[in-house]
């Protein structure tokens, strides 16, 4: 008759609160276990109901503890986690329903079972992964110790390559490669394709049966599987007897030496752009740098890298005629944001530049 005024809430018997609506949150819990709540009407006059059917609540304010022994192979072309399964009901709690993955501090997935295959990684280099165990009342773990993991889809670096400009038919060629992976390992020696036939070998020697111009690749692969391709220009097989090198004239300088009074080689080295450089990715990468080259012809180069108009790094590398790809390492120091020139010195006035901003 005097119509509702509140609901009194009780907890275990007690009286847990009151509410004016027909919801309730209990903020004040002693502590996680299972409770029985009921509800009773007051109206304006006092009177109160009686109470209404006991609802069993299991509350749990405890987070689950960090999952242990993560583990993943590295180096490898697929970041894969695993770890040991979590069991939230160890210190009173409720189960586990997620696994939370972290990279470098950045959110990655979730995943159901104790193990993930971070499939977004793009760049290669090391990256440290963290787990967190979430269970089904919400609560959310503390991450467990990180596991370094080097990602790499980087083939090996072929050096020292060696494929003569020009042959007779009939005469054995000799060509050589020097792969090298710092990361992976290189998996076995490299394969040759001289155009009309393949063989397989660091150094290798082959016999062309036709004269005419050959196009000679080579190809190493690492131990996960990266291959590396190298295209050189073409080999020129003549008719006949092999080819003797003319008599230079008197005066004629040197090959690969540039002549007195102004004369040059023909051509420069182009330095293609380098894009995408972040201080993030140098620091991932340990600071390789890939820089595109094309030469006008296969000859030894020194790479080097100024910062503030001041040498930071330099290497020299035997380079084939046409594109090729060398890398060099950034110091630590000079991996931070700003300016990168990179600068190609070849034989002569074989040279050329391009200059990276670093984001």
């Amino acid at each position: 008759a005097s119509g509702v005024d509140h609901y009194a809430i009780y907890r275990d018997g007690v009286l847990a609160g009151r509410s004016t609506v027909t919801s309730f949150s209990d903020g004040a819990l002693p502590a996680d276990g299972s409770y029985g709540y009921t509800v009773a009407v007051v109206d304006r006059a006092g009177n109160e109901s009686l109470p209404s059917r006991t609802l069993l609540v299991l509350y749990d304010g405890t987070a689950p503890e960090a999952p242990d022994g993560l583990f993943a192979a590295s180096p490898t072309r697929l970041p894969t986690l695993g770890w040991s399964p979590v069991t939230g009901e160890r210190r009173g709690g409720t189960a586990v329903s997620t696994y939370r993955v972290w990279r470098d501090g950045a959110f990655v997935g979730e995943t159901t079972g104790a193990s993930f295959a971070d499939a977004r990684v793009t760049v290669s280099g090391r990256y440290h992964y963290a787990v967190q165990a979430v269970d089904t009342a919400g609560n959310v773990g503390p991450l467990s110790p990180a596991r370094d993991v080097v990602y790499d889809r980087d083939g090996p670096q072929l050096e020292n390559v060696t494929v003569p400009a020009a042959r007779a038919v009939g005469e054995s060629v000799v060509m050589s490669v020097r792969p090298t992976d710092a990361v992976a390992g290189v998996n076995g020696p490299a394969v040759w394709d001289f155009g009309d036939g393949t063989a397989t070998g660091n150094t290798v020697t082959h016999v062309y049966r036709r004269p005419g111009r050959y196009t000679v690749s080579v190809t190493a692969a690492d131990t996960l599987g990266n291959p590396t391709t190298l295209t050189t220009s073409s080999i020129t097989i003549r008719a006949g007897a092999a080819a003797k090198p003319a008599t230079p004239k008197p005066g004629t300088p040197a090959p690969g030496r540039t002549p007195t009074g102004g004369g040059s080689t023909a051509g420069s080295a182009v330095v293609g752009a380098v894009r995408d450089v972040t201080a993030a990715s140098l620091r991932r990468t340990s600071g390789r740098l890939r820089v595109p080259v094309r030469l006008p012809t296969a000859q030894r180069v020194r790479i080097t890298v100024l910062r503030g108009g001041r040498p930071v790094a330099s290497v020299v590398r035997r380079l084939l005629k046409g594109a090729s790809v060398a890398t060099v390492v950034v110091p630590r120091s000079a991996r931070g944001r700003g300016r990168l020139v990179v600068r190609v010195q070849g034989t002569g006035t074989v040279r050329g530049q391009v200059t990276i901003r670093v984001r």
